[in-house]
């Protein structure tokens, strides 16, 4: 109980509480999730390429060639998440 309340008071302060940071994100300095500006410009890019008509394994290479780690999968995430 006492691990759960905690858990929730964290959430609340607005903490990230664990796991992978979502792409487009980094841990500020008290540990809540912050913008990432060159993550968010590369998602951005995503974007653009998707209304090109790209699919989203062409996306995925050619954010691998330009060295992000990114698979198609994560790109229809960024996609979900960052629809307007």
């Amino acid at each position: 109980m006492r691990l759960s309340a905690g858990r929730f008071a964290q959430r609340q302060d607005g903490k990230y509480l664990g796991g992978d940071v979502p792409f487009g994100y980094a841990l500020g300095e008290v540990g809540q999730l912050v913008e990432s500006p060159e993550q968010i410009a590369v998602v951005d890019q995503i974007v653009t390429m998707r209304r090109e008509g790209q699919s989203l394994r062409s996306i995925a290479g050619e954010m691998k060639r330009r060295g992000f780690q990114v698979s198609h999968v994560t790109v229809r995430r960024l996609l979900r998440e960052h629809a307007e």
